[in-house]
Parts: structure tokens; sequence; C-alpha cells
């Protein structure tokens, strides 16, 4: 006669309603702390290359010694000019980026440095989807600007839903008056606080000594834009523009020249970016350490939860072990209840974490999302560290001697 397998690591889960809500509530701690803690992570490297993403290039010039978008180092517009030689380039833009002296004072609020982001609005250089055509065609009037929506308010108190009332605010740029006659879709990383757009033209009227290096400010190019015809191959043509571009001419006697322009693919450039700030800064190695800690503690709450829920049920494991069982059906129904765990701790953790991911994305303008692939890691890593505790747990299961216990 056939008899139905008892499911015994589901019925010592959900015996006790109470244990089970508090049990998966400390999961749920554990998996909210890993959602936290890989998000500052992933905010680090997503947000301080989100204007990377955006520009629509196939090659980028930048200076050999700028490390980060935010390094002040330009290049001579010259040897952006100089891969108009090849015959795979298509077009070439330049970008412009202004952090040292662009102070924005919005009404009686005191300066706070803003970055600038300025290219020529005909070509479009740099992606944003939701600015139009008309849009544009205002940012070509002098003295304007658009700013960031999500820039932080507490710096920038602005109304950002209300276009009328945002050309009408008092607004200073380097004590000059701005007018702010639109917004536009970026965010924030974790050194700049908002963003202005604007036309080259007017960069160069606010900042008529902009780095004092090269006497017209646009000929301060910060990022050169290369865009290739269809049939070209990135990383072949960059290779050939290096040794189009050349050297400064003072710098020709030495034996091994200082280069002033670095070629990169785009994807070269994103990485160096996010190398940058996941190695080369503080802050990187302490996400990366977090990221660890995070799954540790987790591993302490899960071990405390399980060891507890087992010495409760000291008795039922001994009776279960008196009739015969083995250790190793008790060491499976031990993983099975784990696995259950990680489960029912992960969903009420997902979900709170999205909401968090919202908050904190609304309130700092950091780009802060809930990636399925990223997800997935913690739901492993939820299951994983539930397996780990239940190995360390079980051995108390394991010594149990029925005979002395009864």
């Amino acid at each position: 006669m056939f008899q139905r397998r008892v499911p015994l690591a589901w019925r010592n889960l959900v015996h006790n309603k109470r244990r089970l809500v508090l049990s998966v509530a400390g999961i749920a701690f554990a998996v909210v702390l890993m959602f936290t803690q890989q998000g500052f992570y992933y905010t680090l490297l997503d947000s301080t290359a989100e204007l990377i993403h955006r520009m629509d290039a196939d090659l980028v010039l930048i200076n050999p010694r700028r490390r980060m978008l935010t390094t002040p180092q330009p290049f001579e517009e010259r040897y952006l000019l100089q891969t108009l030689g090849h015959p795979s380039v298509a077009d070439v833009e330049p970008v412009y980026l202004e952090f040292l002296q662009s102070k924005l004072r919005t009404g009686k609020q005191s300066p706070r440095l803003i970055r600038v982001i300025a290219f020529d609005l005909e070509q479009s250089a740099v992606r944003f989807p939701s600015l139009t055509s008309e849009m544009l065609a205002k940012l070509d009037d002098p003295g304007t600007a658009m700013i960031d929506r999500r820039s932080k308010s507490k710096y920038f108190p602005l109304p950002l839903d209300d276009v009328n009332a945002l050309q009408q605010a008092n607004v200073e740029l380097n004590n000059r008056r701005l007018e702010i006659v639109g917004t536009f879709d970026l965010g924030t990383d974790f050194i700049n606080t908002g963003n202005l757009l604007m036309s080259s033209q007017n960069l160069a009227e606010f900042f008529p000594g902009r780095l004092g290096r090269f006497g017209d400010p646009l000929e301060t190019i910060d990022v050169g834009l290369v865009k290739l015809h269809a049939d070209a191959d990135p990383e072949t043509v960059r290779d050939e523009l290096a040794g189009i571009v050349r050297v400064d001419a003072s710098l020709s006697r030495r034996e091994n020249p200082v280069r002033k322009v670095e070629v990169l693919t785009k994807q070269q450039f994103l990485e160096r970016e996010q190398e940058y700030w996941r190695k080369g800064t503080p802050i990187g190695f302490v996400f990366t350490l977090g990221q660890g800690l995070g799954f540790f503690v987790g591993i302490v709450i899960c071990y405390q939860i399980i060891f507890s829920g087992l010495s409760d049920l000291q008795a039922e494991f001994a009776t279960v072990k008196a009739i015969g069982y083995r250790n190793r059906f008790l060491v499976g129904q031990v993983f099975a209840q784990s696995i259950y765990l990680a489960i029912f701790g992960f969903i009420p953790g997902c979900l709170v974490s999205i909401g968090l991911f919202h908050v904190l994305s609304s309130e700092t303008g950091l780009i802060m999302e809930m990636v399925a692939s990223r997800a997935m890691y913690v739901f492993l890593a939820t299951v994983v560290m539930c397996l780990v505790s239940g190995c360390l747990a079980v051995r108390k299961i394991l010594r149990l001697d029925p005979a002395e216990l009864f």
C-alpha cells in the first residue's frame, strides 16, 4: 500500500506561526542588509558612469592624466581635429565639463558648486531623451541653461515641476543672471550634487577664462567624441588613431615624449571610470567590504534562527533517531528547512529593498535600481547563507543521543 511521505522539514517550520514570522523577519533583515550594501556599491559605479553612457560616440579622446570625469585635465582642440584625417571617422564633437568655477546661487541660498555640461546642441553629442527640439532651441538663447531635475533639492531649491515659475526664479551662475528654461534627467553621483546643461557658446560666456590654458575657452576640451562610419571596427581605428594624434611639438626631442591625448573605445572609457572608483578610492573599498560584511552578518542571524529552532525540537529529532533514521536524513531535513527560510525571507526582503531603493534614489538623485541579475545574485547568496548556517547548526542534532535524552 502506498504511503505518503511526511514533509517533516515543512511541518517543523510552520508548526509555530509566531516563530515562523520572527524567523522570516530575521532572514528578511539580512536580505535587506545585503541588498543595501550591494545597492550602494553599484550606485557608486552606475552614477559616476551615467554621463558616459549618454555619450554618442564610438571612440573617446581624453587627457591621459584624466583618471575620472571630475578630474580637471583638458586637452587642446587640435588633437581632436587631427582624427578627421582618418577615412573611417565620420564626425567629431567636443564635450565641455566645468565644476571648479561653476557656483550656482538660487534665491538667498549660499552658492553651491554644480557640474556644467556643454556641447554643440545641433549635434547632440550627449543623448538626453527627454529633451525636445523646442527645448534645445531655448538653450541657444544667451544666458540660458537647463537643470537636472534630480539635482539635490536641499542645495538647489527650485520649482522643477513648474516651467514658468522656473524661468522666473532668481538664479545666478558665477554672479551672472542665469535663466533656467527647463529640466533634463541625468542624476547625481558621489561628487556632483547637481547638473546644468547649456550650449557651448553659453559656456564660453559664463567661463571666459576657463582653466586659463589655451586662450579660447572652447579650445579646452574635456572629452572628445569620435563617430565612425558603420563599417568601421572601433578597436582597429583606435589603434590607428593613436599613431595619427601627434604629441606636442615641444616634447618631440624627448626619447619618450609625453602623449597629450589618449584614444579609447567608449567601453574602455567606461571601464576606466568604474575601475578608478572601485579600486582607486576609499569609498569603493568600503562598499566592497560592506558586501562581505553583509553576508557574514546574515550568516550569524540565520545561524541563531536555525539553531534556536533545532534546540526546541531536540526531543523530536531524538525520537526520529531512536526509531532508526540516519543522520543523513536529519541533515537533509535541516537543509530543506534552511532553503524554505531562504525563500520566505528573500521575498519580503526584496520588496522592502525595492521601496528603500526608490526612497534613496528620490532623496539623493543617485541611481539605485533593482536589476534582475543582481537580485538573483542576492537570492543565491541568501540560499548559501542559510545552508552554511544550517551546516553549523545541524551539529547539535548529529550529537544527540536518544538514550541520554530519554
